[in-house]
């Protein structure tokens, strides 16, 4: 195995516009495949983008008033 996938929980943009509450159209603008401090790291499966809950959760505490440690 190449890296421990135990606390991967993958998830989708609908999962992003539901938990951002934004439009499908601002949260795949919110998403990059090269980590960015202003974007989601994220990566593509055939079409469809997909990243982690942890990556989304760092998205939401760097852009958010909440202390965030990097």
């Amino acid at each position: 195995m190449l890296f421990d996938t135990t606390n991967l929980d993958v998830i989708s943009i609908d999962t992003i516009c539901e938990t951002l509450n934004c439009s499908r159209n601002t949260a795949y603008s919110l998403l990059s495949e090269e980590p960015r401090p202003d974007r989601i790291t994220a990566w593509k499966v055939g079409k469809r983008w997909k990243c982690s809950r942890a990556a989304l959760d760092e998205y939401i505490l760097r852009n958010s008033h909440l202390s965030y440690n990097h």
